[in-house]
């Protein structure tokens, strides 16, 4: 380790004599030596043991290992005495790096069960959720029922599965005493108890329920006008269709039975099945009874005691899922307890049974109908479920493709419903952040490595002349120089091993509260331990750092002649390394710079000639992020090199700015000194650069990343809350949601409709953007958007390329959307223009336009495309195309229809439309008026004589809606609207996403991002402050003869104590000009490729609250570390500063 030893740079007569002692003790048992010649490579004849034997025993060797560990103690416990500064600062940095490395890697390590966390308050905590079939008939729900008694008893014998659950979510009219009005909501039916074991919505807070309690979500009491735990009571009434979907199985089997005429009407009248569907085509008998079909009744029997009201008393309000519904669809809920349902069931069937329908139950005079036999859903969990969350999404997609096919093998093949497991779905849209905070945690792994590696060298450089002294008094009593490697290795470790221990412990005590928030916060039971791999990637770091930052010193103090290691007083100029080199150079005729270039050049080329290629061959974006990485790592080390080349030449420009009024005449002295240390300050400059450079591209680039996944979100979201219909079949029902939005009480600002493409009508073929004058034919989605979508959207998301301005000026009053409902005049497009040949454009496999009456129809429908549409195909806001879409009839029967089509524009982005974007990806998607799709519509609709939907239902719309974008009035207001319209859909299987909700999960990891990111900064700017500590006090001690020499020839000590400062002061300057020009310009390569991918306007997120503190921090430093050393030699003689070196 290094040592000033109290400010000089010899050892001190009282270390000296313990050092040798400790030796003296040990010597006999070593090799003597002759020392008739004291060369370097030279070595005695022949060498004895302690005995005499020239052959030395096994006793003998053993002897000298022994003496060989004693040297070893002594000298280290002698040079830890003696040097406990480099001793605590070279413990601190190793303790520090191993501690913040070991908590940082275990803490970004438990991230997924943040993003786990979230998936399952979006969607659900569930493994799998075995679903029946639901289809829309009109207005209702024709509801299938599960077998969960019998699902049960297939899959729990699974080693794989941990438990099962039976569910029900129901819809349900609510009343109040204050709120008569009728609320829509779903009843969800479950067991607390039971699912609280099985692990499904670990982190319910809330108690069982009792007959007749419930839980409501808040929006819904605010609603209700009701209040948790203070004895207000709701009304909640069930109603399913009387005709529902029964599992086989589930029916009661019996023999066909009679009723009576006045038990029909008592029926239909208690129970509201109606005599139609008990009776069907029976004709009554000779006594007017009719004979009624088991299965029928029982269907019948089933529904009517699903068809219940009952008045409940609210227990406790509640604001979040905690995972027992999927809150992306459900909004207004009711909790039911499971034992209560049953209850009342119970007692609906025993009305049924005593008013005639008991043989149709087929259920013994006390027997109960299990409504387990008849579930909505199904819930399976798995065993060891975190584990399978935690990777990576293919292994990750493996494990559940397993695990499901082992449940529906022993449910059996033909097994109708549906498996999904929707959590590791929504797990899907958190991989590109998990891959990104992997890359996060390499970056500071490789950044901390180097900043302590650089600094474990400095310190063991520091007083490299100290140590070549000492090393050479070892050799000349007889210690080998590989004897010699192991006691560095042993010093080296002498602090490396006890603060890897001691980081490692504390670690793992801060490691304890951080993983209990995190299991705590996912509801699941996980032991308190470290990360293995955290635990082994900080001890190898931890114990091979220092013993790599010893090398150079150690071979630098070794590579001298034995007579230049005693010799004190001999000043050393040359470099025997430099020597070596050359000798090798000149022997093998190969240079090594040449050799690391080429190295170099051949590992790079690798890497984006194979890994690049090959990680998208393999679609692994962990590859392909981990290269850019390593490239973008490389290029910031590079440009660290490449500014030493300008540091002399910017260490004279500060000083020229620095060095001024009085001090003015010490500029070309302080110039020359620093000159002189060039070789040294290279060190200090490199790793401040560096650590600067650091902070400045690692901020950029974390921080872009996090802001880009949340607006990515935003983006995709569109607006403040999105309802997306889920499928063509089954559009938005448009009337009742704007009546509902249109509402005096409602609270949103605006809305706005997106429509289904229109090539989704199942009679269009495709669509085709035909250029007049090109023969780029694309193909293309029409998509109809509100011409008040611009109002109702994320604006910042809205980013037009091109805009015929013109054209939206007259047509729409300068709204682009608007100008989109009135159709373009082409006058001007073909005033004077000959008619044009079709054969221009008449591909052989496809027929012609009428060109002859092209010009009679003067007016063309307007529209936006994507940026890449003029880019790629050529296209122009002057020039007119057809929109080509080829139909085919129910008979196979096909045909083509050329609407003219004027671009009013071109797009960057759009809010909640992800086909327009810079970078497109898949076929480009065009934008028109509501108007025009529906005239489109109409006029193929004329064309084929067909319906382009292809369906006998009239009712459905021409312009089918797919999205609903809404904005709230407020921040506040979102949860009532997301109430209202879940009111209003009802039983409509739509998803309901509000961009708070949808962006919980990347801002959740980019907070996590940057609470580490400071946390390896400031271990970064630490390290680099004591390398700058030990730098500039090693600068004056190691130089003080030139201290000595300056004030020989008359200059002051205040002046010699300045030029040291001035000195300090450039090179750290330096490091901040090239650390910030470095940072920056990687920064700005940041953005700008971040750009290419998320189109948004440039931005730099330059770390000002960490630039600013480290800039100062690091210039009282170089003052201070400069003053402190001088002021100490300036208080001694001239003689002795002179003679102590």
């Amino acid at each position: 380790m290094s040592s000033e030893n109290n400010g000089k740079t010899d050892a001190s007569p009282a270390s000296q004599r313990s050092l040798a002692g400790s030796i003296q003790k040990s010597a006999p048992l070593l090799h003597t030596r002759s020392h008739n010649r004291v060369g370097p490579s030279e070595s005695a004849p022949e060498t004895k043991n302690l005995i005499g034997d020239t052959n030395p025993s096994y006793i003998s060797r053993f002897e000298r290992w022994r003496g060989m560990i004693g040297i070893v103690v002594g000298y280290v416990m002698t040079s830890t005495r003696k040097n406990q500064r480099s001793f605590a600062i070279g413990f601190v940095t190793v303790l520090m790096v191993v501690t913040i490395l070991c908590l940082v890697t275990a803490t970004l390590g438990l991230a997924p069960m943040v993003f786990l966390k979230l998936a399952e308050d979006f969607v659900g905590q569930f493994d799998l959720l075995i679903a029946p079939s639901f289809s829309l008939g009109g207005a209702s729900t024709a509801i299938s029922f599960l077998n969960h008694t019998r699902i049960k008893q297939l899959v729990e014998p699974l080693p794989i599965v941990s438990a099962t659950s039976p569910r029900w979510i129901l819809p349900a009219n609510l009343t109040s005493e204050l709120q008569p009005f009728r609320k829509q909501a779903f009843t969800v039916i479950f067991d607390t108890d039971n699912e609280r074991a099985a692990g499904i919505g670990s982190t319910w807070p809330y108690r069982a329920l009792g007959f007749s309690e419930c839980h409501i979500s808040a929006g819904l009491a605010r609603s209700l006008l009701v209040r948790p735990n203070s004895g207000d009571f709701i009304n909640l009434n069930i109603g399913l269709a009387a005709s529902v979907s029964i599992p086989e199985g589930a029916i009661p089997q019996g023999q066909n039975f009679t009723l009576s005429d006045q038990q029909l009407d008592g029926i239909e009248q208690g129970f509201g099945i109606p005599r139609a569907v008990l009776v069907g085509n029976s004709q009554p008998d000779a006594d007017g009874n009719y004979v009624i079909s088991t299965g029928t009744a029982a269907r019948a029997a089933i529904g009517s005691a699903l068809n219940f009201t009952t008045t409940l008393s609210v227990i406790d309000v509640f604001d979040l899922s905690y995972g027992k519904y999927a809150s992306q669809i459900f909004s207004n809920v009711v909790i039911v307890e499971q034992d209560a349902a049953q209850r009342a069931i119970n007692a609906q069937v025993d009305n049924l049974r005593n008013n005639g329908l008991g043989p149709a139950l087929n259920l013994p005079e006390d027997g109960i109908l299990n409504i387990e036999d008849f579930a909505i859903n199904s819930v399976i969990m798995k065993n060891d479920r975190i584990t399978t969350y935690r990777k990576a999404k293919v292994d990750r997609q493996a494990d559940m493709v397993d695990f499901s096919n082992q449940v529906l093998s022993a449910l059996g093949l033909n097994f109708g419903a549906t498996i999904v497991d929707n959590v590791s779905k929504a797990l899907d849209l958190t991989d590109t952040l998990r891959i990104f905070m992997d890359e996060i945690l390499f970056t500071m792994i490789f950044m901390l490595s180097l900043l302590a590696g650089i600094l474990i060298y400095a310190l063991l450089i520091a007083d490299v002349e100290e140590k070549t002294f000492e090393f050479g008094m070892l050799r000349t009593l007889g210690l080998r120089q590989n004897d010699l490697l192991w006691l560095l290795l042993v010093q080296s470790l002498s602090f490396s091993v006890p603060a890897t221990s001691l980081g490692l412990l504390i670690s793992a005590f801060l490691s304890i509260p951080i993983r209990y928030a995190f299991t705590s916060f996912a509801g699941i039971k996980a032991a308190i331990e470290i990360d293995p791999y955290a635990f082994i990637l900080a001890t190898i770091i931890g114990l091979v750092l220092p013993v790599l930052g010893m090398l150079a010193p150690t071979r630098r103090a070794l590579s001298k002649t034995l007579r230049d290691a005693i010799d004190k007083f001999r000043r050393n100029t040359g470099s025997s390394t430099s020597i070596s080199i050359y000798h090798f150079e000149e022997e093998t005729g190969v240079s090594i710079q040449e050799i690391i270039i080429a190295v170099l050049v051949t590992v790079f080329g690798f890497l984006v000639y194979y890994l690049i290629p090959f990680s998208f061959t393999l679609g692994n974006l962990g590859l392909f992020f981990r290269v850019l990485t390593i490239i973008l790592l490389a290029m910031v080390i590079g440009q660290a090199f490449l500014s030493q080349a300008f540091q002399h030449l910017l260490e004279v420009f500060v000083l020229f700015i620095v060095v001024v009024a009085r001090d003015r005449p010490l500029h070309d002295l302080v110039c020359k000194q620093v000159a002189s240390h060039l070789p040294r300050n290279r060190k200090t400059n490199l790793i401040f650069t560096l650590c600067l450079a650091n902070i400045i591209f690692a901020a950029t680039l974390f921080r872009n990343q996090a802001y880009s996944l949340t607006e990515n979100v935003e983006w995709t979201t569109g607006a403040d809350i999105r309802v997306s219909a889920p499928s063509f079949e089954q559009p938005l029902p448009e009337e009742s949601l704007r009546s509902t939005l249109n509402s005096t009480d409602s609270r949103a600002a605006s809305f706005s409709f997106y429509s289904y493409p229109l090539n989704s009508f199942p009679l269009i073929n495709n669509m085709r953007l035909y250029p007049l004058s090109s023969g780029f034919r694309p193909t293309v989605n029409v998509l109809a958007v509100d011409d008040n979508s611009l109002d109702t959207v994320l604006t910042k998301y809205y980013i037009p390329a091109e805009l015929d301005n013109q054209f939206i000026d007259q047509s729409g009053g300068g709204n682009v959307l608007r100008a989109l409902q009135r159709n373009s005049t082409i006058d001007r497009f073909v005033a004077g223009i000959d008619p044009i040949d079709p054969r221009s454009y008449n591909p052989a496999f496809d027929p012609p336009p009428d060109l002859g009456n092209i010009y009679e129809n003067v007016t063309a429908i307007p529209f936006l495309g994507p940026a890449n549409l003029p880019r790629t195909y050529y296209f122009s806001v002057d020039q007119l195309s057809f929109l080509r879409t080829r139909y085919v009839r129910s008979d196979s029967t096909s045909g083509f229809h050329y609407p003219l089509m004027k671009p009013a524009g071109f797009l960057t982005k759009f809010p909640g439309v992800q086909e327009i974007a810079t970078l497109g990806f898949g076929d480009p998607t065009i934008l028109i008026h509501p108007d025009r799709y529906s005239e489109l519509v109409q006029t193929l609709t004329d064309i084929t004589g067909e319906r382009l939907s292809n369906s006998t239902d009239t009712s459905y719309p021409l312009v089918p809606k797919q999205h609903l974008l809404i904005r709230a009035r407020g921040v506040n207001d979102v949860e009532s609207i997301v109430n209202d319209v879940g009111a209003t859909l009802g039983n409509y299987e739509a998803e309901i996403s509000t961009v708070k909700e949808q962006t919980k999960a990347t801002i959740a990891g980019g907070e996590l991002i940057n609470i580490a990111f400071i946390f390896v900064a400031l271990v970064s700017l630490i390290i680099s402050f004591f390398v700058l500590w030990i730098s500039f006090t090693a600068n004056v001690r190691q130089h003080a003869w030139e201290f000595g020499v300056l004030r020989a020839i008359g200059i002051t000590c205040d002046a010699c104590v300045r030029i040291y400062i001035y000195e300090a002061l450039a090179v750290i300057m330096t490091s901040i000009i090239c650390g910030t020009v470095i940072g920056v310009f990687t920064a700005v390569a940041i953005s700008l490729t971040n750009i290419l991918f998320s189109s948004q306007p440039f931005s730099l997120n330059f770390p000002l609250e960490l630039y600013i503190p480290a800039c100062l921090a690091s210039i009282i430093l170089a003052v201070v570390g400069s003053y402190y050393p001088t002021r100490e030699i300036s208080r001694k003689e001239i003689a002795i500063v002179l003679k102590s070196n």
